[in-house]
């Protein structure tokens, strides 16, 4: 069965790669990793030519092997995908529209001041600085004694919008972007405690870093907890202090949460995401993304990323995964630096379920040099 499981795999992996008709865009990424982790499970597999003659395919097994994941933990990534009535649906290996973050990247530009939202355990959302700043108006009209109100907004609008020929010729300034802080408010088990680590994927112009950070044990609500100075430095992705990113920035980052049990595995198997989605695409060689990555390219590998994580983490009914984007203009940055050089803001996370509820709030800084 598993072999014709695997079978079933590459006849899928091709007939994706061949429908460019459907309107609907889908992933490479994901049938090539399910059938990389049914070759590792079996590996006289290996020894079938005619299965493994894909180049792309065998580079993505020598990098899950790189990674030494437990085979139990990969067992429960194919148990999840190989029910018939998953397998045989193409909207399981669809990845989503673009966003913002998408378009931003495409055109090089963009109208929102952000973050803007992406898909987790939460409705999409955007900032826009035109409207947030007639909003603004109105409410300082109608409360002008009162601004408590408008502290707990994660962005402030502190003058409209320059004008259209002006913006076009703005630049990213040199700059740093931290994680810093996590807070857990309410922890999801009473009884048992919560582990936590972060991956940070970055979209610098169109070139695409990704990291993950070490794990946060033993977490209880009250709780509060800085990262490390390795772990809290988000941009740039060396250890140069300050870089201006090129036209943009945006930060796709996941929190994953479990009680423990597969934490170590999700945090190896979130290692290898980032080179499993570029080796789909023919792009990871040497360690690293090689080779010149048009805006469509980066765009896709950000699709594919999402769809990886949200495929292969988070298998367990204790375990949670949190998506979300940041994106950051030339625009946008001269709002937020115009009166200091550091920007602080938070962004908070809850939900609920039978018997428990969670909420947790991340604390960011942005630098300008």
């Amino acid at each position: 069965m598993k072999k014709l499981a695997a079978l079933f795999l590459l006849v899928t992996i091709f007939s994706f790669s061949s429908s460019n008709t459907s309107a609907v865009e889908k992933s490479k990424a994901l049938p090539m990793t399910l059938m990389a982790i049914d070759i590792i499970l079996n590996p006289h597999f290996e020894k079938n030519k005619k299965l493994i003659k894909n180049k792309f395919l065998k580079q993505m097994v020598e990098v899950l092997k790189k990674q030494d994941i437990s085979h139990k933990y990969l067992q429960k990534v194919l148990d999840k995908w190989n029910a018939t009535e998953k397998m045989g649906s193409n909207e399981l290996f669809s990845l989503r529209e673009d966003n913002e973050s998408d378009r931003a990247i495409k055109e090089e530009e963009s109208t929102f001041l952000g973050p803007v939202g992406s898909n987790g355990d939460f409705s999409d959302w955007s900032f826009d600085l035109r409207a947030a700043y007639k909003r603004k108006k109105e409410e300082n009209k109608e409360n002008s004694n009162d601004r408590k109100n408008l502290e707990n907004k994660e962005a402030e609008i502190r003058r409209p919008l320059s004008s259209d020929s002006e913006s076009r010729n703005l630049k990213m300034p040199r700059m740093a972007l931290h994680a810093y802080q996590l807070e857990v408010l309410d922890a999801k088990d009473e009884f048992m405690k919560d582990d936590i680590y972060f991956f940070f994927y970055t979209t610098d112009g169109a070139t695409t870093v990704g990291r993950v950070t070490d794990i946060y044990k033993g977490l209880s609500a009250g709780q509060s907890f800085f990262l490390s100075a390795t772990d809290r430095v988000i941009f740039p992705t060396k250890e140069v202090g300050f870089q201006a990113p090129h036209k943009h920035l945006i930060v796709d980052f996941s929190i994953i949460e479990s009680d423990g049990d597969d934490i170590k595995e999700m945090q190896k198997i979130s290692q290898a995401i980032l080179p499993l989605a570029a080796s789909a695409y023919g792009l990871y060689a040497g360690g690293g993304i090689g080779g010149v990555i048009s805006s469509a390219t980066s765009v896709a590998l950000r699709k594919e990323v999402q769809k990886l994580s949200e495929s292969l983490l988070a298998l367990n009914n204790d375990d949670r995964l949190i998506n979300e984007s940041l994106i950051y203009s030339p625009r946008k940055l001269e709002t937020l630096f115009l009166e200091d050089d550091i920007f602080q803001f938070f962004k908070t996370y809850q939900g609920s379920g039978q018997f428990s509820s969670w909420k947790y709030k991340l604390h960011f800084r942005l630098f300008k040099d």
